[in-house]
């Protein structure tokens, strides 16, 4: 095409007074209305192709609404060029790249919107929590989108706080509605919410500490559409935009789960990874929070002595890791869960934590549900005490025993081996059993010769006779 030069510098010239948004609106009317004019110039005589035509006529047409609708009329200018220039058969222009220099480095960088800091739940890579079947995962992302609603700190946690009354979005694509609406009913009730009627629920659930107005929303989705059927362009455009309109409104979303966003794809594939770095691009483009929910694989390590097993990870391939953002990795703990960081972002993992399932009663027989944020020592302090209650009750029997040897043979037990050897229980037990009378002062340990060589005697020490033996 003899004229695609010269078009082609009129239409950089436009595309360039275009791009300059922010100027002044009456000089930038006046530059927008030369250009045009330059690629009308730069158009030569009508050709006959009814596609050229078109574009041709949008060109001026374009000219004439700037002229007319003013900034209105801008995007109508801009889809004018591109259908100009693809009638023209001409490429489409080069997008500028962006790239920061180190003074951008030095400027004060603000963080993202987040809805909880100190977890690192911000917009970008998607954080995670993981954890295998049964672990209490759903609970308790559950029971943090009515904390997020009500403004309160995630699972009573002081230092999991949130920014103050949050929008919410429950992506359901897992269990059903129906079972999360259900679980949502007891965890309100854990709250002290059992009135039926709305209006009384919200003033329940806002409590006393702020008005029933000032709560955030919740919704729960069935997903419808919301997920991705494919790899190809087309849908993966369309999964994209479908995401970020359902997003509209909202501060954060919990996905359950990362596996269902795609199944048609195995998670070992490396390819699934194109889900969490789409869904990246979806939060940095909604300006939305999304966590997803993710379950953990079936190998596990052993912790240390006494410790509970921690899983070993995500489920799936490695890029899943790489495309997320902080990981919480819940495991069931006896009674309780216990929860670890096994990813940190910039800022630095928080301590192990437990969750506590604690049942809550209502009248009427209604259950209800609450999950609450415990320290390692907090969650560990039954455990702690039932052992201790057990270690006195094998040194009651370790004293009696004593006592008896003492008063019949005369004598003092012959060592610790041998009232472990003479009372029923693990070793390990009976020692702690014995060193606490002997902290405790009801036992006493003292040595004598015989027969040329030393030998440990143990007396018990009767509490109602100081010194006595």
């Amino acid at each position: 095409m003899s004229q695609a030069d010269p078009v082609t510098s009129a239409l950089a010239d436009l595309e360039a007074s275009l791009a300059r948004d922010a100027a002044d609106p009456a000089d930038l009317l006046t530059d927008l209305d030369a250009r045009l004019r330059a690629v009308s110039a730069a158009l030569g005589p009508k050709r006959k192709a009814k596609a050229i035509a078109a574009a041709d006529a949008r060109m001026v047409a374009a000219r004439e609404a700037l002229r007319t609708k003013g900034i209105g009329a801008l995007n109508e200018a801009r889809e004018a060029v591109i259908e100009y220039r693809k009638a023209h058969g001409l490429p489409p222009p080069a997008k500028p790249r962006k790239r920061f220099g180190l003074a951008a480095a030095l400027e004060d960088i603000p963080p993202p919107p987040s809805v909880c800091r100190k977890l690192e739940w911000e917009v970008g890579r998607p954080p995670m929590v993981i954890g295998p079947p049964g672990a209490g995962k759903t609970y308790a992302i559950q029971a943090a989108a009515l904390d997020l609603i009500r403004g309160r700190p995630l699972w009573a946690c002081p230092d999991f706080r949130v920014p103050g009354p949050c929008h919410v979005l429950h992506v359901d694509l897992d269990q059903g509605v129906p079972k999360t609406l259900r679980r949502y009913q007891r965890l309100l009730r854990g709250l002290g919410v059992t009135a039926k009627d709305l209006a009384t629920a919200l003033a329940q659930l806002a409590g006393e500490h702020s008005r029933a107005g000032e709560l955030g929303r919740l919704e729960v989705d069935s997903g419808e559409g919301l997920v991705l059927t494919s790899l190809q362009p087309e849908e993966v455009a369309r999964w994209f935009a479908a995401w970020v309109e359902a997003l509209r409104g909202f501060d954060v979303v919990f996905v359950d789960s990362l596996r269902r966003l795609a199944p048609f794809l195995d998670e070992n594939d490396s390819r699934f990874s194109i889900v969490p770095d789409t869904m990246r691009a979806i939060s940095e483009r909604a300006r939305c929070v999304i966590v997803l929910l993710h379950h953990a694989s079936n190998k596990a390590r052993g912790g240390a002595p006494g410790q509970p097993k921690v899983t070993a990870g995500t489920r799936g391939t490695s890029a899943i890791d790489g495309a997320a953002g902080t990981q919480l990795m819940v495991e069931e703990d006896g009674d309780a869960r216990r929860v670890t960081m096994i990813r940190a972002g910039e800022a630095a993992k928080v301590p192990p934590f437990y969750f506590a399932f604690n049942d809550v009663e209502h009248e009427g027989g209604l259950r209800g549900l609450r999950i609450v944020y415990q320290t390692s020592e907090e969650a560990r302090a039954p455990e702690k005490a039932e052992k201790a209650a057990k270690i006195r009750r094998i040194a009651d029997r370790v004293w009696i025993h004593v006592r008896e040897v003492n008063v019949k043979k005369g004598i003092g037990v012959p060592g610790r081996r041998a009232i472990c050897n003479d009372v029923d229980g693990r070793d390990a037990s009976i020692y702690a059993a014995i060193q606490l009378l002997v902290d405790d002062g009801l036992l006493r340990e003292t040595e004598e010769k015989q027969g040329g060589k030393k030998v440990q005697r143990i007396w018990a020490v009767d509490p109602r006779k100081e010194g006595g033996e």
